[in-house]
């Protein structure tokens, strides 16, 4: 097993495709989740993953249409900014609000999804991960009081919403579930050194940008959002 491929999504040998769920999903996880979807049955919910696993390839894609413009840049307000009017550094902090580097998002472990009732979706609507969907008044705001009292209770200690706080880095996701039982491996893994030597040795869009803000990235974008991390 090779665990730095694991945790920087180059490999899927750890995950099992789930033809129900329409992505690959981590062996150790994959109970939890059914488990989990049962539960919100029980409460009228039907629980739907958007999005699953993300390759490394895939986040970059996501990095490069944001850069050039063909998928949008959102501000805190869900306003969209144009990506020629922000300096490259602008545009990094831009995109990480709601995306992460490729090679460090918790979405390339099979353990992290963003999620969405399907019966409160209203006829035709177009699920576009946003958090006024899952305020009062919003399709998913049944979903989201439901998580919340979960987690905030304790009742499951199998998962939590990495993102259910902004911190200053990653914008609030209240779409995001972990399965935080699945992750220590991976957070206590993801040193600063882990990260600085990979950003290296990889192409990655705005490299030079990130290496010059190493530190602060790593810190308000990774190592902020840790469950279990000890170091």
């Amino acid at each position: 097993m090779n665990l730095k491929e694991e945790i920087t999504g180059q490999t899927t040998k750890h995950l099992i495709w789930s033809e129900e769920d329409n992505t690959y999903i981590h062996k150790d996880v994959l109970p939890k989740l059914q488990h989990l979807k049962e539960l919100s049955q029980s409460n009228g919910i039907e629980l739907v993953i958007l999005s699953g696993f993300r390759s490394f390839e895939a986040q970059k894609g996501i990095i490069e249409k944001k850069m050039n413009g063909t998928r949008p840049i959102l501000d805190d307000h869900g306003e969209a900014k144009n990506p020629k009017d922000l300096t490259p550094s602008e545009l990094l902090e831009s995109i990480l609000r709601w995306s992460a580097l490729p090679g460090f998002s918790r979405h390339h472990w099979g353990t992290d999804f963003d999620i969405y009732d399907k019966n409160g979706l209203p006829p035709g609507y177009q699920v576009q991960l946003v958090p006024d969907e899952y305020k009062e008044g919003g399709p998913f705001y049944k979903l989201n009081e439901w998580i919340s009292e979960l987690t905030s209770q304790d009742k499951s200690s199998d998962f939590f919403l990495p993102y259910k706080r902004d911190l200053g880095g990653v914008a609030k996701e209240p779409w995001h579930i972990s399965f935080s039982t699945s992750t220590p491996q991976y957070e206590n893994s993801l040193t600063y050194n882990f990260f600085i030597n990979f950003v290296k040795e990889k192409e990655i869009p705005l490299k030079d940008v990130i290496l010059e803000r190493a530190q602060e990235i790593y810190n308000r974008f990774i190592k902020a959002y840790f469950h279990y991390s000890t170091i």
